[in-house]
């Protein structure tokens, strides 16, 4: 590479005399050169060594071996012509010595990197601090050993030559410590990357080349960087001069808020435009350095954005250009840099990720299942609460139509429900409110979609039957099905007996789950009739079709007809025990502060805990132990019965009653029982504490009678 000289003005002129600087050349001026530059030891000759590897033949792939615990050398050997015995021991030991000065078309040229591999040995301490260089040339194998001197100086050992079938090169070897084998290989793998040309690999599973191309152009290439799995041993932009890249650094070069400095893109500048430290290791930041790496970047900007904005136009809606942008969103950087600054767009319109608009304005729907028209609100909004639409782009895509009136909403429903509406694919709904239709579609961006006005749209006509004349002695009923809607009114037949309710208000249709109140009662309110139904049917106390709802002014006066509360009463009654169904009342009640006696007893101290706690504890514990056959009339009495229970003296009462007379005679046992169990697990400690306060009250009581 052809090092960049800059023109210095002279001062020379009437000096009265000149000399040049000069290196004197030591055992510390070598270690300065050889270690003093690198700040990482091992990456520099991996770097270094790999690099003229490359100059020596940029077409074909070098060989690397990499080390192991089998064998821990590093060996780097190239396809180039090898060196002569002349070169080696002249060109090859001199410090700046390089004959890649002439030509850009190779990436050394400082003449050190050749002596990179004693950074490494020098730090780790390896003995005379010595690698091997082999050059293979005109069918022989000259060896030679690179090497520190007592006094520190380097020196190269020729150690003869044998002939050899190999092909020409030069080969270049050292042992790694051991702890740094895994280091060497990740160093491989990041920095031979960025070669144009990788090198073959031993052992070949140790490295497996990642990175999937997003866009790439002229003098860059944009990489994944939203997987795990494919990603690049990089991150953020490097520069790449040959094959060697350079991190980066946006602060130096005036541009610390560029879009896409989190991006995974690797420029490539021509070789010899840039300038680098010594080890190659960053940039040295210049002036032309910097105005290199900022006319990169203005050209990838433009390039950039007429490549995405290519895709952008392969779109025929707007729509399926918005779900183009949300999904380059998702793995290229620097999409919302370029819509803010209008330099992507369809067709002149701004794109965007997603609809939306307010309810108050427009309401709009996406109507693609059919089989559920029947659970669409009247308004066309999925949820009441709801103040705005809104979709994302990639979800709006699928939309290929829109259907639009400014009437009742009804219109839509009907039409589905007639099946005059009847896409093979979703369409969108629109109805405008405060604004025209023009507007609304403009604002949504769906002017560009085919659209279809159902207030346009002629129904059949409707045939109406006669209306029949109302006797004004017979009192209007509701007949209730399993949804607990009233689709009809029916005259009131006495002569078929049933279950009536008297409703607070009428029934209506409403998609929650409401369940029943307990204790249950003849008048209940309309959201409440489906589960009167359903309770009925399921159990099959009667048919459905009999269950009849009255508005309080509606109340049939005749003996034929039962109430709801009544009529459960009645039926449920005869098939429950009393004795039982006192105990399996009162059981859920049990389940509190009662239960923990009944956990504990197995574990009290029977010696000092009293007799009539203990009798306490047992009988809680026989009363939970109790087997119930439930048929599903147990549970539906206990949470329906209307039937009074404020004259049974229930076990829940008794044993409530014996708990307090306890608490009144030992005082602190209150206070205990909170800590005797834990979600119905005993707690060994709250169980210590009870049997240590009857040991105190035991002790206590045989001193006062002493």
């Amino acid at each position: 590479m052809k090092i960049i000289h800059k023109d210095f003005t002279s001062v020379s002129n009437g000096a009265l005399a000149t000399t040049e600087f000069c290196i004197n050349f030591d055992a510390t001026m070598a270690y300065a050169l050889m270690s003093g530059i690198a700040k990482d030891k091992i990456r520099y000759p991996v770097r270094e060594v790999g690099t003229n590897a490359y100059d020596a033949n940029p077409s074909q792939p070098f060989h690397v071996q990499l080390p192991t615990m089998f064998d821990p050398t590093f060996k780097v050997r190239d396809n180039g012509s090898g060196l002569s015995h002349h070169a080696m021991m002249t060109l090859y030991t001199t410090f700046g010595g390089s004959g890649k000065r002439h030509t850009n078309d190779q990436v050394g040229g400082l003449g050190y990197g050749c002596k990179s591999p004693i950074a490494y040995l020098i730090s780790k301490g390896q003995g005379g601090a010595s690698f091997t260089v082999q050059s293979f040339q005109n069918g022989e194998v000259h060896t030679y050993v690179m090497a520190l001197s007592p006094e520190g100086m380097p020196e190269c050992h020729y150690f003869g030559s044998t002939p050899t079938n190999e092909p020409s090169g030069l080969e270049v070897s050292f042992t790694v410590d051991k702890e740094d084998i895994a280091e060497f290989t990740n160093a491989a793998k990041e920095i031979y990357w960025h070669f144009p040309v990788r090198p073959n690999i031993t052992p070949s599973s140790v490295i497996e080349w990642t990175g999937s191309e997003l866009e790439k152009g002229s003098n860059w290439t944009l990489y994944n960087s939203n997987t795990s799995f494919n990603n690049p041993p990089f991150k953020y932009p490097h520069v790449r001069m040959g094959c060697v890249a350079y991190p980066i650094n946006f602060e130096t070069i005036g541009q610390r808020n560029w879009p896409w400095s989190h991006a995974n893109i690797v420029f490539d500048a021509p070789i010899g435009s840039l300038s680098f430290t010594t080890s190659r290791e960053e940039l040295g930041y210049d002036e032309p350095t910097k105005k290199q790496i900022n006319e990169l970047l203005r050209s990838f900007e433009v390039d950039y954005a007429a490549k995405l904005q290519s895709k952008i136009d392969s779109a025929k809606t707007y729509v399926e250009a918005c779900s183009i942008v949300e999904s380059l969103y998702q793995t290229h950087q620097g999409v919302g840099h370029l819509l803010s600054n209008n330099l992507l767009n369809f067709k002149g319109k701004n794109l965007r990720t997603s609809f939306s608009t307010r309810l108050l304005e427009c309401r709009v729907m996406v109507v693609d299942d059919l089989s559920n028209i029947d659970k669409f609100e009247a308004d066309g909004v999925h949820d009441r609460r709801a103040s705005s639409w809104s979709i994302s782009a990639c979800n709006m895509s699928r939309i290929k139509s829109v259907v639009y009136n400014t009437k009742s909403s009804l219109m839509l429903l009907t039409l589905l429900k007639l099946k005059h509406l009847n896409p093979e694919t979703p369409f969108l709904w629109v109805r405008p409110k405060n604004m025209s239709i023009n507007e609304a579609l403009l604002n949504l961006g769906l002017d560009d979609l085919p659209c279809q006005n159902i207030d346009e749209v002629k129904l059949p006509k409707r045939v109406v039957k006669p209306a029949q004349k109302r006797d004004p002695n017979v009192k209007p009923v509701y007949f209730i099905n399993s949804n607990g809607r009233a689709d009809a009114k029916l005259p009131c037949d006495l002569s078929q007996g049933g279950v009536f309710v008297v409703l607070h208000h009428r029934p209506h249709h409403r998609r929650e789950k409401f369940f029943l109140r307990s204790p249950f009662k003849n008048v209940v309110g309309g959201y409440e009739v489906r589960n009167i139904t359903n309770f009925l049917t399921d159990r099959k106390l009667i048919d459905q079709k009999h269950i009849w709802c009255f508005l309080p002014d509606e109340v049939p006066q005749t003996d034929d007809w039962v109430l709801l509360g009544d009529y459960i009463d009645a039926q449920l009654t005869p098939l429950i025990d009393d004795k039982e169904l006192i105990r399996f009342q009162d059981r859920k009640g049990l389940e509190g502060e009662l239960q923990r006696w009944s956990k504990c007893l197995p574990h009290l101290d029977t010696t000092v805990v009293p007799q009539d706690l203990l009798d306490f504890c047992k009988q809680v514990d026989e009363a939970f132990n109790l087997k119930f056959v439930d048929d599903g009339l147990y549970t539906a009495y206990i949470q329906y019965c209307s039937q009074s229970r404020t004259e049974r003296k229930t076990l829940n009462t008794i044993l409530k009653d014996q708990r307090m007379a306890l608490e009144i005679k030992y005082p602190l046992l209150h206070l205990l029982s909170s800590y005797i169990s834990y979600y119905w697990e005993v707690k060994p400690k709250g169980v210590a504490e009870i049997n240590h306060y009857f040991t105190l009250l035991a002790n206590h009581t045989q001193k006062e009678a002493a």
